[in-house]
């Protein structure tokens, strides 16, 4: 396979559709940012690979185009080089997130096989205690008569993000923003290629045109010097001159024929050049689109919304019920006891993070809800491997395309070097 063919396949790749990942519940929601908090301490704990967040993206919406096949100069391989230079960078910034949603994930997930192996006596006692915190809930909630609270599934991810909301919702919007940008692009040049390739299809077209003038022509001429000479030699006139003028027009219309076949010629060429570097510039803008969509697509699965301004709305509904909880305080006694005893059995079992559960009372008491969350909790995590897998296999191309380039264009080990330097990267 061809430098460029491989660059081609690896395009052809990151088009595929892959699995959405499932909405982060809110156990894993809490243990991740409390886990981001943690690595700000100690990151060097730490010891997973590389990890991209898993966004679904529709293929059949996005499609990049085959180039014709040309000759690429040294500055197209400096380009290839700092491309797969950027990629190992991305592959490596995503890298910490991953690592920190491993380790919540396989946390939470043996906090939840502790709790499962409670001894029933003890897990029944947890259960009573869960329904008597969830009834003392629901009272409260009938006797302050109201409609909206934080405790909305609505509000559930806003809760959990809450002193990160307006940065989220700032970058949600410039996101937003920027996708405008690239439609916009996207659009422009899909116009212009298609006003090429349009040239770019008429040149047949012209040589057609051009050999039927010449056979006409030809056919002309050659008529006219059998009818001059007929006259020559019947009527005994002299046709030197109707000669003379026949094999003059021939010789222009031989000359207008040449030159209209090298310009075409030359205009293909030119063409060529032009819609391979349109198609060239709409692939980037389409991976731009892709990468753009996925990040809006994952903070719109993140919060459950679908545009930057129902995320605003539900923020600003969420601090109407914060407000309206703060000026209710019943049952506080009850309540505080049957919390305490949950987080003592929780604690008494070494279960690491007791407090998530205290979000979690519905998951405790229904059998076939905490079932279900160990089971997307196992899946979850075998989806984090695998993609990380996937992300260690495209880093490793990443390099063998690198090497590739080297092998072709031996006198660009510097340049590469020096790109590895700049983006930080070793092998």
């Amino acid at each position: 396979m061809s430098i460029f063919g491989f660059r081609k396949k690896k395009k052809k790749e990151r088009e595929k559709k892959i699995d959405a990942a499932e909405v982060i519940n809110v156990g894993v929601d809490e243990a991740v940012r409390k886990k981001q908090a943690e690595q700000e301490n100690k990151r060097e704990e730490i010891v997973l690979e590389d990890y991209t967040p898993v966004i679904e993206v529709d293929s059949d919406e996005i499609k990049t185009e085959t180039v014709h096949e040309m000759q690429y100069t040294t500055q197209d391989f400096l380009e290839l080089l700092k491309e797969n230079c950027e990629q190992i960078d991305e592959i490596r910034r995503f890298n910490e997130n991953a690592k920190i949603e491993y380790q919540a994930v396989s946390d939470y997930l043996s906090d939840v096989q502790k709790v499962d192996r409670m001894e029933t006596k003890e897990r029944k006692l947890l259960n009573d205690a869960a329904n008597k915190l969830l009834q003392l809930t629901k009272e409260k909630e009938r006797y302050q008569k109201r409609e909206i609270t934080t405790s909305n599934p609505c509000f559930r991810s806003i809760r959990m993000h809450e002193g990160q909301m307006m940065d989220e919702l700032k970058q949600m919007r410039e996101n937003e923003d920027y996708r405008k940008l690239i439609k916009n692009d996207m659009r422009q040049l899909e116009a212009e290629k298609a006003a090429l390739r349009y040239e770019y299809d008429s040149l047949p077209a012209k040589q057609r045109e051009l050999k039927k003038i010449t056979i006409v022509m030809a056919a002309i001429v050659l008529s006219l010097f059998v009818l001059f000479f007929a006259l020559e030699q019947g009527l005994q006139q002299n046709m030197k001159l109707p000669f003379i003028m026949t094999v003059v027009m021939a010789a222009g219309i031989v000359t207008y024929v040449f030159y209209e076949a090298y310009h075409n010629r030359y205009e293909r060429s030119a063409l060529e050049k032009k819609l391979n570097r349109a198609i060239q510039l709409l692939n980037k803008v389409k991976i731009k689109y892709i990468n753009n969509t996925s990040t809006l697509d994952y903070s719109y699965s993140k919060y459950n919304v679908k545009s930057s301004m129902e995320l605003e709305y539900l923020m600003k509904e969420y601090s109407r019920a914060k407000e309206a909880e703060r000026t209710y305080e019943s049952n506080r006694d009850r309540f505080v006891h049957y919390r305490d005893k949950i987080l003592d059995l929780l604690t008494f079992h070494e279960v690491q993070d007791a407090e998530i559960w205290l979000h979690q009372l519905t998951v405790l008491v229904n059998k076939e809800e905490f079932a279900e969350m160990k089971d997307s909790l196992e899946a979850r995590k075998q989806r984090l491997v695998d993609r990380m897998n996937d992300n260690a296999k495209q880093k490793d191309q990443c390099f063998e395309h690198m090497h590739q380039v080297i092998a072709e264009k031996p006198e660009l080990k510097d340049a590469l070097v020096q790109l590895m330097n700049e983006y930080d990267i070793s092998i």
